[in-house]
This record gives structure tokens, sequence and C-alpha cells, in this order.
């Protein structure tokens, strides 16, 4: 399967809630978890925390970065899936495994392995359907909180986003 480079919702099979960097943080560490879909009439500031840019590396691995700080990268630290300083060098060699992607079609939705690796795949923990349920990585499983859907942003933002270094979020 090959996922066309650009920017994407992606949204739990089980939960039906998406993919959220949670409170819109843009520093090291900053958790992503499964919230409501903002609506189009929600401010553009709200709505980027939802965009994910996909962009393929070669060699079946993407990466994915939070659109909200587009130097950063979705990636797994000690089993939790957040997002990390990467750079922006999107090479195979110029993203970090541990925020590189691969990504399976299954059935009804796509799969999300870190770096190929069966032990990471992306999932809610402890399959909570809750609303702003944590994102882990854990053993390889096929059930549907390991299930994502992407849908494809038509007109994701463009310009720049300035980001206030004290709360580092976007203002």
């Amino acid at each position: 399967v090959y996922i066309p480079n650009g920017v994407y919702y992606i949204k739990n099979m089980n939960s039906n809630y998406y993919l959220h960097v949670k409170n819109g943080g843009a520093e090291n560490f900053t958790d992503v978890c499964q919230y409501l879909k903002y609506s189009s009439s929600s401010s553009e500031l709200n709505q980027i925390r939802q965009m994910w840019k996909l962009f393929y590396l070669g060699d079946g691995r993407y990466s994915i970065r939070p659109m909200n700080r587009l130097s950063m990268g979705l990636d797994i630290t000690s089993g939790n899936v957040d997002i990390f300083h990467i750079g922006t060098n999107d090479t195979l060699s110029g993203v970090a495994t541990y925020a590189r992607w691969s990504i399976e079609w299954y059935s009804t939705g796509y799969v999300f392995k870190g770096n190929g690796n069966n032990n990471s795949t992306m999932q809610i923990n402890n399959a909570s359907t809750g609303l702003s349920a944590t994102v882990s990585a854990s053993t390889y499983s096929t059930a549907l909180n390991c299930r994502w859907e992407l849908s494809a942003v038509s007109s994701p933002p463009a310009g720049a986003y300035l980001y206030d270094t004290g709360s580092n979020s976007v203002v």
C-alpha cells in the first residue's frame, strides 16, 4: 500500500475519534490522544491539532508530522506515541528510526507500525473509547483500536504560524 504524500485526518476505527495533539502542544514528548473532530467553524488553531502531514521516505517508511509544528514528528518513546523534534529533512536517512512509520492496510483500516516493528503498533491505550484517551504503541494487533482511517484534507492551512516559546504552543 502506498499512501500519497499529503495532509490527513487520522481516525481510530474503534472509537471514531481523531488523532489529536494534546492541548495543541508543540514541544518534545507532547502526548497525542483521541478527540472529537473539530468542525470547519472551529478556529484554524484547533483544527490543525488534528491534521497530520504524511511523507513517503522510501523503503516502506513514512514521516508523520503534526501540522501545528512541522519540525516535529510522531514518534514512539518508551511505548508512548508522542511528538518529538526531528528537524525538517524528509529523507530516509534524515528521519530518526523512532519517527519512521510503516503503514499497512488490514481489512477496514490502516495499521501503523513504528519503523515496521511488530512491537510498536499505534493504538488507543487499553482500547479505550473515552474522549482524550492516550495513544500508545504495543505488540502488533489488528483489533479495531489498532486500525486507523485516513481522510485527505482537501485544503490544508498554508502560511506561517507563530510559536510562544514560553508555552511551546501556536499563537
